[in-house]
């Protein structure tokens, strides 16, 4: 059936339409050319003409030979065609040959202008009129060939509209039938194919594709079928790794995301995302770099790479890694395609090992791995510019006796309070490090001269002075800094450390809570003291090098020696006697002092039973360092001692600093409690140099206080220290306490702390500390001087 849609309609009328067309351009097209060739054969005709009789009839006119003149147009109405001719002279009537002219559209008509020979002025106008019958003639036969040809080409064309007919009917049918072809159970057409012509060959291929369709749809199901295994796998895959994928078609401005993608994103998978919200996600500080590098490969259709993070729409940040290309096709459309990697884990795990690897875990701050990276490029650039720079070493006093008696817990967090104090004293351009336990260092930048790094260690001195409330705990700290510069003291971090190190060792032998710069001299004093140190570590247990010595405690009103002190002296084999200053400290940081202090306890019972033996009864006071007091073998050691030189309690007394006392106060009570329930008497020694609360004074089972020498020495001269020694007596009298006034070296001396009721005296007024023989020849002469 032929419909205006059919390709047989279509095709008809177009043939009959551009034949319509062919034939009416030909027409005019020929017509045009046979009348424009035949006048311009006409008119050359005629020119040619005229130019041959022009020269004689001009000459003619010019002469006046009318005759001649006469003659020459009649020659010219002799021609076949020439119907009329006109001579116009300028100065005489005009003359005609030939008959009369009604209609000149009948004729073509040539002009020319004659001209006189002599003198070259015109003189007339010569005009021709040749007959156009002849030519209406020829149109008339150009009209009827048109017609003929017109009618051929339109039997022609019939024909071949009906051969197109019969031919293209099969299509039609091959249309009808796949108009109805079920894509999911193609059969083959049945058409009447009776020729081997290409209709025949397109019914061939029909059925052909039918056939590959069928194995077509039978190999697309089970593509299907693992694409489908393929996707799944892949989106637990990604799921599994964190990737997710997009796509931007940048021509049409959308994007395509996977689901791994979206839930990266933390939104529902039927979320549509334009590219500007999707970009949004980007935290304010990537968001510049990102589109810089996207803009960049849009523009040149690069690949690109990228690490940034996203703020998600509950806040949490997410850290992504993105590799893509953009793709640019001929057409002009681009598409952005690439996958994103959640790196969250990746980024907390790197983070974590860069914290590990470059600052300590417990501060935050840079340890001693970044201090090195720093101050090699601060001494780099010192080098490079003519600058100095410092580094301060700090180690905060006594800190060992904080972790003894109150636990590391409490230590640690002391070390976190610390260096957030210290951290507000320097500048953002100096590092602030931990480089182990209560030692930290500060590199300053930048600094013209000693003093400038002196004077920031008065601010860090002063930043730690008062109280700090630790775990409910009152302290008081303070430190000891020692200060090395570049290029003063070394070149290197080495040099640098060590000498600074050396520095703070010779600020704490200075009394502590003081800064000293590096000299020469402190780094022998400190050869030495490394040399104490591995001679003690020799030891291996046998402490007979190490001596008691006993310095006397008079009573100020009987003036009875009752009382003795209790000072230990290293008798060294090739230095000599070496004072408790020199290596006290050395015993504390080595944690030797709980064997040289058990070594010391059991001494002085020893020497008791001894005395005894002599009828000599005193009361022994033991100095207890932190470490002893917090031992909890102290109780069981001393309970032992007791039953195995049967000694009366009474006559043993340990002495207590008050700081050691007050940093833990439960504890410490406690351990007092069980130091009295022995019947030993307690002495807190080196009053008003810390920062004893009443409070506690009160709670503490003390017997004793005993005044520092500080105090003492200056009494008779300083009001302030006359003042404070009064009233730290009456005081202790008013809680029951007796006290104890060491450094009595004048008899000035002797007489206030009389006048002042101190109970008892101590100090070189009456006696420095003796070696056992010595102290038991100044007992005898004692007793006989006070008989």
């Amino acid at each position: 059936m032929i419909n205006s849609n059919s390709i047989t309609f279509k095709v008809s009328t177009l043939l009959v339409v551009i034949s319509a067309i062919f034939i009416l351009l030909t027409t005019l097209v020929s017509r045009h050319l046979f009348i424009s060739g035949y006048e311009s054969m006409e008119h050359e005709k005629l020119n040619y003409i005229m130019h041959s009789i022009s020269p004689s009839l001009a000459l003619n006119l010019s002469y006046g030979f009318n005759e001649a003149v006469t003659e020459l147009g009649n020659e010219l109405i002799a021609h076949k065609h020439i119907v009329h001719v006109q001579i116009l002279p300028h100065q005489s009537d005009a003359i005609h040959f030939g008959i009369s002219i009604q209609d000149t559209k009948e004729h073509f008509t040539q002009e020319m202008t004659l001209h006189d020979p002599a003198t070259k002025k015109s003189i007339a106008t010569f005009k021709v009129f040749y007959s156009k019958k002849y030519f209406h003639q020829l149109m008339q036969e150009f009209y009827i060939l048109i017609s003929i040809s017109i009618f051929l080409y339109i039997i022609a064309l019939t024909i071949l509209i009906l051969f197109l007919l019969k031919s293209l009917k099969p299509l039609g049918l091959l249309a009808n039938m796949m108009n109805h072809f079920n894509p999911k159970n193609p059969k083959t057409f049945h058409l009447p194919f009776n020729t081997k012509d290409e209709i025949s060959s397109i019914g061939m291929s029909a059925n052909s594709m039918v056939a590959s369709a069928r194995n077509y749809l039978s190999t697309m199901q089970e593509l299907n079928k693992k694409l489908y295994q393929n996707e799944a796998h892949l989106k637990e895959a990604q799921r599994m790794a964190h990737v997710g994928s997009w796509e931007y078609n940048i021509s049409n401005n959308t994007l395509e995301l996977s689901a791994e993608m979206y839930r990266i994103l933390a939104l529902k998978s039927n979320t549509v995302l334009t590219w500007d919200e999707f970009l949004d996600y980007i935290s304010s500080s990537d968001k510049l770099h990102v589109n810089n590098t996207l803009i960049y490969a849009i523009e040149h259709g690069s690949t690109f790479e990228l690490k940034y993070s996203i703020v998600l729409k509950n806040s949490n940040l997410v850290y992504i890694h993105t590799r893509g290309k953009v793709r640019k096709k001929e057409a002009g459309h681009s598409r952005m395609a690439a996958i994103s990697m959640d790196v969250t884990a990746e980024h907390t795990d790197k983070k974590t090992i860069e914290q590990l690897a470059f600052y300590d875990p417990l501060t935050k701050l840079p340890n001693r791995t970044l201090l090195n990276d720093r101050l090699s490029e601060a001494i780099s650039n010192a080098k490079r510019h003519k600058k100095k720079i410092a580094l301060l070493f700090l180690d905060l006093d006594h800190f060992k006796n904080i972790n003894d008696t109150l636990g590391h817990d409490t230590g640690d967090s002391l070390l976190i309070h610390i260096s957030k104090l210290l951290k507000n004293e320097v500048r953002e351009s100096d590092t602030l490090s931990r480089i182990g336990g209560d030692e930290f260092v500060i590199l300053l930048t930048d600094i013209k001269s000693h003093d400038d790094a002196l004077v920031v260690t008065q601010k860090l001195i002063r930043s730690l002075h008062g109280q700090h409330k630790i775990d409910q705990h009152l302290m008081y700290i303070t430190t000891s800094i020692g200060v090395a510069m570049y290029p003063d003291h070394g070149e290197n971090y080495y040099e640098l450390i060590k000498h600074a190190d050396t520095a703070m060792y010779a600020a704490k032998e200075d009394g502590r809570n003081t800064a000293m710069l590096f000299t020469k001299q402190m780094s022998q004093d400190i050869s030495k003291r490394r040399v104490l140190e591995n001679d003690i570590q020799l030891m291996e247990g046998d402490y007979e090098q190490f001596e008691l010595y006993y310095q006397p405690k008079i009573d100020a009103k009987s003036n009875k020696l009752l009382h003795v002190e209790a000072l230990i002296r290293w008798r060294h084999p090739t230095k000599g006697l070496i004072f408790p200053d020199e290596f006290i400290h050395i015993l504390e940081e080595s944690g030797l002092i709980l064997k040289v202090g058990e070594w010391i306890i059991e001494s002085c019972f020893k020497q008791i039973v001894s005395w005894r033996q002599n009828n000599m009864e005193l009361q022994v006071a033991i100095n207890l360092s932190a470490a002893q007091f917090q031992d909890y073998n102290l109780i069981k050691l001393t309970t032992s001692l007791l039953e195995k030189y049967s000694i009366n309690p009474l006559l043993i007394e340990f002495e207590i600093t008050e700081n050691i006392s007050i940093n833990n106060v439960q504890e410490s009570l406690r351990i007092m409690q069980a130091i009295k329930s022995l019947g030993i008497c307690i002495t807190l020694d080196d009053f008003g140099t810390g920062y004893s609360s009443l409070s506690y004074l009160k709670q503490f089972p003390i017997d004793v206080i005993k005044i520092d020498k500080s105090f003492v020495m200056n009494m008779h001269d300083n009001h302030d220290d006359f003042t404070i020694v009064k009233t730290i007596i009456n005081m202790a009298q008013s809680l029951n306490f007796k006290t104890v006034a060491e450094g009595v070296e004048t008899t000035q001396h002797a007489k206030l702390l009389k006048e002042l009721h101190c109970d008892m005296l101590q100090g070189y007024f009456y006696a420095k500390p003796l070696p056992v023989p010595e102290f038991n020849n100044y007992y005898n002469n004692f007793l006989n001087q006070n008989e």
